[in-house]
Order: structure tokens, then sequence, then C-alpha cells
């Protein structure tokens, strides 16, 4: 997978850290300017206490920005993540960004004074603008590995493509000449010869339909990892139905038959999970 923009990235960092920093200091100057007003003997009891209650939410707050620069450290080992990796590490950036905006509207709540009150809202104005700032660089990076997931998913059944006709092409090479083979006997050839070729060629025949069917499973089952279930159902309807009608119509090429049992068996246990 190739790697997300780096500029914009770059730009959602050091914009990261600008307010980082703030949090950073913010429990340490509060810390400090409590404890001179706490010395000069002019702070009440009442504002000590909304001093101590402004200082531990500031230091929960910044353990929330903490562990998001964590979770990005992450991306740096992730240019050539799965899409269900970076979809997991999308949806835990998004998770932890809901706590953290549930964390502001909570210390939003809380009832300060004087200048208590002025701090806690220039506070939640900061954090307001890192909790923004987070979800849309989020959406940008959802939006960017949409993109590049489609592609991939679009090469990845090309190249399926490619490849079952490659199949078939092969099977119908045999098919036509079995059918060159027969063509040339005599009108009720040998014994059973005849009948032991017309069998070869019948199974060919639904080995080739078997093929088909078993692509279109191999599709859906690809698309397990980009969630498109609405896709994978219909291909997985299609397949079913083909091998249900082997299943049911090849009664003299038992193996095939055994295997597309088998096929209508997975598809069912896969779409009771859908």
């Amino acid at each position: 997978m190739e790697a997300i923009n780096r500029a914009e990235r770059n730009t959602s960092l050091i914009n990261f850290t600008a307010v980082y920093l703030i949090i950073i200091a913010l429990p340490v100057v509060m810390a400090f300017f409590a404890g001179n007003r706490k010395n000069a003997g002019a702070m009440t009891s009442s504002s000590a206490k909304e001093y101590e209650t402004l200082e531990k939410q500031m230091t929960e707050l910044q353990a929330y920005t903490a562990r998001m620069r964590e979770h990005d450290d992450k991306l740096a080992n992730m240019n050539n993540a799965s899409p269900a990796q970076w979809q997991s590490w999308l949806d835990e950036a998004k998770r932890e960004n809901k706590k953290f905006e549930d964390a502001i509207e909570k210390f939003r709540g809380m009832k300060f004074k004087d200048a208590r009150s002025k701090m806690q809202t220039s506070v939640c104005t900061y954090l307001d603008g890192l909790h923004t700032e987070r979800a849309i660089h989020l959406q940008y990076m959802e939006r960017q590995r949409g993109i590049s997931n489609q592609n991939l998913t679009v090469q990845q059944l090309q190249n399926e493509k490619q490849q079952l006709q490659a199949q078939n092409a092969s099977l119908q090479n045999t098919i036509n000449t079995q059918n060159a083979l027969l063509a040339q006997k005599p009108a009720g050839g040998s014994g059973g010869g005849g009948g032991q070729d017309n069998q070869v060629l019948t199974d060919l025949k639904w080995q080739l339909r078997f093929e088909d069917a078993d692509c279109k499973k191999s599709q859906a089952d690809l698309l397990a990892a980009y969630k498109a279930d609405a896709t994978r159902k219909k291909l997985y309807s299609t397949a079913k139905t083909n091998f249900q009608q082997i299943a049911q119509m090849a009664r003299t090429s038992f193996s095939i038959q055994r295997q597309a049992t088998a096929k209508v068996r997975e598809i069912d246990q896969t779409l009771s999970q859908l």
C-alpha cells in the first residue's frame, strides 16, 4: 500500500504537537500559580479546590493526547499494511478521538469561578481545535485508504479474472481435443472405449463449470477485507446456484459433485455471518 500523503500528515502532526505542548504546560503553570496563591494566603478553600480540579482534569486530557501521539507513531511501520490492518488503525483512532471529545465535554460542563472559569474556556477552545483537526485528518486518511483499497481490489479481481480465463481456455482446449478424437472414431467403436471417452468429456465440462463458480466464490472471499457485503452476497449467491446445479446434475462426475456440495456448505456458513 502506498504511504499516506506525507506533507498532509506532517502538517497534522505539527499542529498536533503545538497544542500538545500547550496541554503539557498548563497543569504545570496552574500548579505553580496555585502554590504561590496558597503561600500568599490569598486563596480560599473553594478556590484551592477548583485549581486542584483543573489540574487533575488537564492531566487526564493530557493522557488522551499522549495516547493519540503513540497511535500516530505506528504509522511509520504501516506503509505496507493490509487493508484490514489500516481499517483497524483508523477505527481505533476514531474511538480514541471520540473518547477525547467526551472528555472535553465533561471538562466543559464543570463549574469554575473567576480566573479558573477563564482558564477553562481557553483550554476548551484549544482542545476543540485539536479534536476537530484530528477528526479532519482521520477523514482524509480514511478517504485516501478507501481509494487505494478500491484500486487494489479492482487489480486483484482483474488478476482473478485472467487466471480464470487461462484455466477455462486450457479446459476448453482439452474438451475440443476430446471432441476431435471422438469424431474420428468409427460409428459403434470399440466396446466400452467410447463410453469412457464420453465420461472424460463430461467430467471436463463439469470441471469447467466448477472452476467458473469457484472463481465467483474467490472474488467474494477477496472482498471480505473491504466490507463490500452487498457485492459479496451477490457473488456468493451466483456461485452457490452454480455449485448446487453441479451437485444435482453431475451425477456421473462424483468427485466434482462432492466438491460442489462442500462449496455450497462453505458459502452457507459464510452467508450466515454476513
